[in-house]
Formats: C-alpha cells, structure tokens, sequence
C-alpha cells in the first residue's frame, strides 16, 4: 500500500478567519446614499476542494448592508468518491448591530478518510463584503 502526500506551500487562512479581499469581480453601481455589488464570485481554493458561488449585496451609507441574492453555485472535492451539497442559503440578510449579513454554501465529501463538511460563506457588514471559510 502506498500512501500519497500533497503538500500545499501557499498558507490558507485559518478556519473562521474572514478574508476581505476574497470576494472578486463584482460590477459596481453608486446610488443615493448606496454601492450595489453584482455578480460578485465569492471563491475557494485550497488545493484540495474547490468552491464557489455569486452573490449580490449592498452597502448603505450610515445604515445597515444587506446581501440581496446568492446563486450559481459549483464545487469540486479532487480525491473524493463523491460530494454533495448539504445548504445554499441567505442566514441573514441585513447586517444590525449584532453582526454582518451572512450566506453560506455547505458540502459534504465521502473521501477514504471519512465524511467531511466544508464550507464558504459571505459576511457583509460595515461596507466591507469578505469569504469566510469553515471546516
């Protein structure tokens, strides 16, 4: 028996840890008093799994952010016999004085190893849009 090894040189965030810049390629538009970002790709890759989905949200001056819409969402677990999605959903639109707006995109993966959850979410809150990744 042989057993493989991959080693990733690129150091990944810590799990929880919330990465503003990991959203990308949004389209922007300024209104009165609010920046709505459109199609934005909110992505993961690790080496291993590959996740992603869009997401529209808006930042209001002087008021509360709010995630308007997540959609198109894909992944890939490179190893596994095979992987599912266990949730895609809004948990909190609108940002309060509690915390950020929140999405989140959940999978499970049947590996040699075991069963695995992995997940990517979208924190919105005080005019800033980032990834979170969770394990």
């Amino acid at each position: 028996m042989s057993i493989n090894r991959i080693e990733i040189a690129k150091p990944a965030p810590a799990p929880g840890t919330i990465t503003p810049f990991g959203v990308s390629g949004c389209s922007t538009s300024n209104g009165s008093g609010v920046v709505r970002k459109t199609n934005c790709l909110i992505d993961r890759w690790d080496g291993i799994v590959q996740q992603n989905f869009r997401a529209d949200f808006t930042f209001v001056n002087n008021g509360y952010d709010r995630i308007d819409s997540i959609y198109s969402q894909s992944s890939v677990v490179y190893g596994a016999r095979s992987w599912k999605q266990e949730s895609f959903s809004i948990g909190k639109r609108y940002e309060n004085a509690s915390g950020p707006a929140r999405a989140e995109y959940r999978i499970s993966a049947d590996t040699v190893l075991g069963t695995f959850s992995y997940g990517l979410g979208l924190r919105v809150g005080a005019n800033i849009g980032g990834q979170q990744y969770t394990f």
